[in-house]
Formats: structure tokens, C-alpha cells, sequence
């Protein structure tokens, strides 16, 4: 295979996600930061779980953050996609119909998932074997609006021949920025954490969970970015629109 009909490069993959998450970083806020307000008021409810008023509340917001954060993973990937592949966000056709490929989304999900399980118990190469040959069809049915079958089958078929580079080029990419992300994350959870814990365990572990989804925001963004570059290659190295 020559380097002409490889996926980009990891420099070119990272330089993309990074950019396309500073140029559109108000379009992406928008749709997260609600997710991570529910996140938090998740936490601040937590400590009062035991009082029956207490865990109603937290029950609901648990809800309320599993709905919205089904949402904000379609409207999320098609931006992402959009910004990636073509530099411009459109909200409205991001979320246009996202309510259509929930149950497609599930689906593929559970059957992606089970076989990536059952090959990572048999042994670790046949699982990610398998995660490779299905690293498309959730993209495929959430972005192209595909449907179950044709997203799994087109999904082993814009792998085929190329699962080695499409391993090194996720695996690389996902690495290094999940590198740095872990760093943030163990640095800032230690300043806020310490300094909750002079008031109370209860204040440490809400400041911990505000200082993680500060440092989390920007990053979600970029891991989308980095998959979903992937993806649109994918397409255009099997000629794809």
C-alpha cells in the first residue's frame, strides 16, 4: 500500500483535531456544556443520596444526564465530522433527525461491543481485530444515517486491507493526547482536591469534579475530532462521499 492511499498522517491527524477544536470551540461548548453541568450538580447531589428528597434529585439529574448525553454523542460526532472534514459547522444539520438513529446507534453498539468482548476473552488480537473492522458503523449510522446491517458490512469493508494503519494511526494519536489529558487531569484533580479537603471531604470531591470537567471540555473535542478525521478518510481512500 503506498503512502498515497494511507490514512493522513499522525502529525496531520493531531494538527487537524487540535485546530478544528480551537476554531470551532464555541460550537462544541455549546452542545458539552450542559452535559458537564449535570455532571456536577450529579456530584453535588451525590452526598445526599441517603435522604429520600436527596436521592429523588439525584435520580433525576442521573436521567436527565444520561438523555442529554445520548444527544450531545450524535449532535457531537456530525460536528465534529463537519469540522474535520470540511471546516464549517452547520447546527442545524447536526442535529436534524437525531432522534431517528438512537435505537440504530444502541443497536450497532451492543453488537459491535459483545464481539469485541468475546474476541478480547478468547484472546487480545481477535478483539482488536474485531474493534478495528467495526470502528466505523456507529459512524456510520449516526453520520450517513446507514442502516444496522449496511453499517456493519460498509464498516469491515472500509477496513479491509488497511487495519494495521488504521491501528498505528488511532492507537498513536489517541495516545499522545491521552497523555497529556491524564496529566491535566491528575494535576488539577490534586490542587482542587487539596484544596476541598481544608473545608471537607464533601467540598473536595465536588471541587475535584468542577477541576476535572474543566480540564475535560477541550479534550472531548479533540478524541471526537481524531476518530472522526479517521472516519472521513476512511470513506474517501474507499470512494466514499
Amino acid at each position: 500500500m503506498d503512502q498515497a492511499k494511507k490514512l493522513p498522517k499522525i502529525g496531520e491527524i493531531l494538527s487537524v483535531s487540535v485546530e478544528a477544536t480551537k476554531e470551532h470551540f464555541l460550537p462544541f461548548m455549546r452542545i458539552l456544556l450542559p452535559y458537564v453541568g449535570l455532571s456536577i450538580l450529579q456530584a453535588i447531589a451525590t452526598p445526599f443520596i441517603e435522604e429520600p428528597v436527596g436521592f429523588i434529585a439525584w435520580l433525576v439529574i442521573l436521567i436527565a444526564t444520561i438523555v442529554y448525553g445520548i444527544y450531545m454523542g450524535i449532535v457531537l460526532a456530525r460536528m465534529s465530522y463537519q469540522a474535520v472534514m470540511t471546516n464549517k459547522i452547520d447546527d442545524a444539520k447536526a442535529k436534524k433527525h437525531w432522534a431517528k438513529v438512537i435505537w440504530p446507534m444502541i443497536a450497532v453498539g451492543i453488537i459491535t461491543g459483545l464481539a469485541v468482548m468475546f474476541g478480547t476473552i478468547l484472546f487480545i488480537v481477535p478483539g482488536v481485530i474485531l474493534w478495528l473492522m467495526y470502528f466505523a458503523a456507529q459512524y456510520l449510522v449516526v453520520i450517513d444515517g446507514k442502516g444496522i446491517g449496511e453499517s456493519l458490512s460498509t464498516s469491515i469493508k472500509l477496513a479491509k486491507g488497511r487495519k494495521g494503519d488504521l491501528f498505528v494511526k488511532l492507537f498513536v494519536s489517541y495516545l499522545v493526547v491521552g497523555i497529556i489529558y491524564s496529566a491535566a487531569i491528575g494535576i488539577v484533580a490534586g490542587v482542587f482536591g487539596g484544596i476541598g479537603a481544608l473545608i471537607s471531604e464533601d467540598v473536595a470531591a465536588i471541587l475535584v469534579s468542577v477541576g476535572t470537567a474543566i480540564v475535560v471540555l477541550p479534550f472531548i473535542p479533540v478524541f471526537t475530532n481524531i476518530a472522526t478525521f479517521v472516519y472521513g478518510h476512511l470513506k474517501k481512500l474507499n470512494g466514499m462521499k
